[in-house]
């Protein structure tokens, strides 16, 4: 019997349509919205897998941006990698990822990320953890106002580019934080049929130093206030917004949102009442090893270089000997070197992200080094207050 594998985008309508119909199925969700989920990727963003020329799963690719290091990296967002189920345990979905990683190697796409419903899968082409997203609540009737100068204005509509333009100003030192495919966008401010999505400037429209966007839903019998995006642009900013959420607690019970496990904004609160509801990880894949380490920004006031060997089983041009250089915050990546810091490619991704330094990875097994290049790479890659991405894909 044959078992002939291909992956690549859907040849014409029909087999698009196969695809939405396998991955509604996968997914749970109704056919009906495939053509709106299609449009707003782009159909040639999705990959499927035919096996003996039929149509047996696919994902999606979201093309955009991820902040490490105080520079916006390219990245791939990989998204509802579903198989149909007469075609599960074959190695269908090893098969689908590997290829993409290979597809997006070529384009030079740095970095690759995703929310892994199955961990060995994706562990098995070399994504390993990068970063959480975590919800929280926070009773709404431990708040009370806060003083600061500034004043909330309700947004007359709710326009994307003025979002951006704001957004931008916060996320920039934010690692894993997104640079937000457009489709994202547009959910945070879409209303379903029979909602409303609020929108307020904090400051003013003009000279905003901040913005919160929210609906009122009931949650388990009571009024929530579900924020969909927030940014605050200094601790003024974040005080006129507390004061807001505090204005709404003789009605609403609490307020709820994503963030990091580390959420800076809380710290300004009187009392730490605010607690994590869930907690998720997302995984990080280093795609093309030279553009990812000369993409990111290091220490303006390091000279150095570090001699990696890297081992990558899918991905043969980011495995051996490279020697990253670094000088007034920008690095160069050659090829050679000593090899003194030997990893493989997952154990790269905490690294890079900022989640685990050197010395985590060197206890857990995960990393081999001689001292001078472990102290090195300290400075390379220093911790962060855990990387974060509240956006889900």
């Amino acid at each position: 019997m044959e078992n002939l594998r291909e992956v690549s985008v859907a040849s014409d309508h029909d087999e698009s349509q196969l695809l939405g119909k396998i991955l509604c199925q996968c997914f749970g969700f109704p056919q009906t919205e495939w053509e709106d989920y299609g449009s707003s990727i782009g159909l040639d963003n999705f990959r499927l897998i035919r096996h003996n020329k039929k149509v047996a799963g696919g994902l999606a690719i979201y093309r955009m941006g991820q902040w490490f290091g105080d520079r916006c990296i390219p990245m791939a967002g990989l998204a509802a990698v579903g198989i149909a189920p007469e075609y599960r345990g074959q190695g269908m979905a090893l098969e689908l990822l590997r290829e993409t990683l290979k597809e997006l190697h070529a384009e030079k796409v740095a970095i690759s990320t995703l929310y892994p419903a199955v961990q060995s899968l994706y562990r098995g082409v070399g994504y390993e953890y990068g970063g959480t997203r975590c919800l929280w609540e926070l009773p709404l009737s431990t708040l009370k106002s806060r003083p600061s100068q500034l004043k909330l204005e309700r947004m007359k509509r709710l326009e994307i580019e003025a979002l951006i333009d704001v957004y931008n100003q916060q996320v920039n030192h934010m690692n894993g934080y997104l640079d937000r495919h457009p489709a994202f966008w547009k959910n945070i401010i879409k209303a379903a049929e029979g909602e409303e999505v609020y929108g307020y400037w904090i400051g003013s429209s003009s000279l905003p130093q901040g913005y919160v966007i929210f609906q009122q839903k009931g949650v388990l019998g009571s009024l929530s206030l579900e924020i969909r995006d927030w940014v605050t642009l200094s601790a003024d900013a974040t005080n006129c917004l507390f004061s807001f959420l505090a204005s709404h607690r003789s009605q609403v019970d609490q307020c709820r949102w994503y963030g990091g496990a580390v959420e800076p904004k809380l710290m300004l609160l009187a009392e730490q009442n605010a607690k994590l509801v869930n907690y998720e990880q997302w995984m990080l894949r280093i795609v093309d090893l030279v553009t990812a380490l000369e993409s990111r920004a290091y220490s303006v006031n390091l000279e150095t270089e570090l001699h990696l060997s890297v081992i990558d089983d899918l991905l043969e041009e980011n495995q051996g000997n490279f020697v990253l250089e670094v000088a007034a915050g920008n690095a160069q990546v050659k090829r050679g070197g000593r090899g003194e810091f030997h990893l493989k490619i997952g154990s790269l991704a905490p690294l890079y992200a900022g989640l685990l330094g050197p010395r985590q990875l060197q206890k857990m097994g995960w990393l081999e080094c001689t001292d001078s290049a472990l102290r090195i790479a300290e400075y390379l890659f220093p911790m962060t207050t855990s990387p974060a991405m509240p956006d889900f894909f």
